[in-house]
């Protein structure tokens, strides 16, 4: 887990304001969301709070989790309390797809994604007409062009965690 503390010094100032969202930037980049926020500081309830109740609400997967945040966002709403630390927890992948030697095929908006293709994305042929990778354009991907999965043996970023840094599966 990793923790973020505005100090006194810094606090109602644009460093502090900075370190917050440069930090919650940060940590979504590498698979970490906001799961805990404690109350004392005005500050940081005063830039984040309506964000940080979301982005909490938002990443909740179990039933057990939200009970133990309810109390803490309810908290949040009130004159006396303040956050002041953000608690981001690393994501666990869940298995999203199958994985063989020859093929590799995962579904991401109508869009499939084929290991014998070597790392091109091929448009479904159920959705629309034109199929192969040369009749898609880059708008049409469902992730960035730049973030393109590729399935080297030796890549160190594997498919749920590409999809994860990708802006448009957050």
């Amino acid at each position: 887990m990793s923790y973020l503390f505005v100090k006194k010094n810094h606090r109602r100032r644009g460093i502090g304001q900075r370190l917050l969202q440069d930090s919650k930037s940060l940590a979504a980049d590498c698979g970490y969301k906001v799961v805990r926020c404690d109350a004392t500081s005005e500050f940081t309830s005063e830039s984040l709070q309506e964000e940080l109740e979301r982005l909490i609400w938002h990443t909740l997967s179990t039933q057990e989790l939200k009970c133990r945040l309810s109390r803490a966002i309810k908290l949040l709403k009130t004159n006396d309390l303040y956050l002041s630390s953000l608690e981001f927890k690393r994501i666990k992948l869940k298995k999203v797809l199958n994985i063989s030697e020859k093929n590799l095929t995962t579904r991401a908006g109508g869009k499939s994604f084929n290991r014998e293709t070597t790392g091109q994305v091929v448009q479904d042929p159920r959705r629309t007409k034109k199929r192969g990778p040369d009749s898609m354009d880059k708008k049409s991907l469902p992730f960035p062009s730049e973030t393109l999965i590729t399935t080297r043996e030796n890549d160190n970023c594997d498919l749920g965690a590409r999809l994860l840094l990708s802006p448009n599966f957050r």
